[in-house]
C-alpha cells in the first residue's frame, strides 16, 4: 500500500541498499501475496501462516495527530494523549437525540432561563457529596467550578445549534454582565458538554 513516510525512513540509492533490497526479497518471497490476501474480503478466515507471521514484524508507522487532539510531553519526549471517556447511560443518550430533533428538526427553541439551571445542578451535586471524603478536600467544588467555567466558556462557540444561535444572542444583550449563561441554561445544554 501507498504510505508517506518520513525522509528518514528511505534508504538512499546505492548499491548496499540494492542488495539490501534483494535480500529481504528472498527473506520474505510471499509478503505482497500475503497483503494481497488480506486485502480481498471474499475469502474466508485464513489460518495464520509463516508469511502473515513475517508481515506482522513489519515496523508499524506512526500516525499524525490531528490539530485538535492534545498530548501531554514527558520528560523523555514522546507524546502521549491525555483523554477522559465519560460513559452516558442510554437515556441520557435518548435525550440528546430528542433534543436534537427538537430544536433542529421541529425548530422549537427551550424557553429561557431554565426552571433548573447549570447552576442548580451543580449545587445539588455538591450538597449531595458534603458527607462523603471528597467533599472534605474540596475536590467536589473544584470539579463543579471546573465544569461551571467551562460549560459557561463553551456554550456560545460549541453546544448551540445554529438555530438556537438568536436567543443566545438575545440573552446577552437582556441579561447583565454579572449573571452567568449557567444561571440562564438548563440541564439540555449541559449534557451536550458531555
Amino acid at each position: 500500500w501507498d504510505e508517506w513516510v518520513p525522509e528518514n525512513r528511505v534508504l538512499k540509492y546505492n548499491d548496499e541498499n540494492l542488495q539490501l533490497q534483494k535480500d529481504l526479497k528472498l527473506r520474505y518471497p510471499n509478503v505482497r501475496r500475503a497483503r494481497k490476501k488480506m486485502g480481498e474480503k471474499e475469502k474466508g478466515v485464513s489460518t495464520p501462516s509463516a508469511v502473515e507471521k513475517s508481515i506482522s514484524r513489519v515496523e508499524p508507522t506512526r500516525r499524525k495527530r490531528g490539530r485538535n487532539e492534545q498530548s501531554l510531553e514527558s520528560e523523555d519526549g514522546s507524546a502521549t494523549k491525555s483523554e477522559i471517556k465519560i460513559k452516558l447511560p442510554d437515556e441520557m443518550k435518548r435525550w440528546l437525540i430528542d433534543d436534537h430533533d427538537f430544536i433542529n428538526r421541529q425548530k422549537r427553541l427551550l424557553k429561557l432561563p431554565r426552571k433548573y439551571s447549570v447552576d442548580d445542578i451543580l449545587d445539588s451535586y455538591i450538597k449531595e457529596k458534603r458527607g462523603s471524603p471528597a467533599a472534605v478536600n474540596g475536590l467536589a467544588r473544584e470539579i463543579t467550578l471546573g465544569l461551571r467555567t467551562y460549560f459557561n466558556s463553551m456554550l456560545g462557540s460549541q453546544l448551540l445549534y445554529k438555530f438556537e444561535r438568536p436567543q443566545y444572542a438575545e440573552m446577552l444583550k437582556i441579561n447583565s454582565k454579572d449573571t452567568s449563561l449557567s444561571q440562564i441554561y438548563g440541564a439540555e445544554h449541559l449534557l451536550r458538554l458531555f
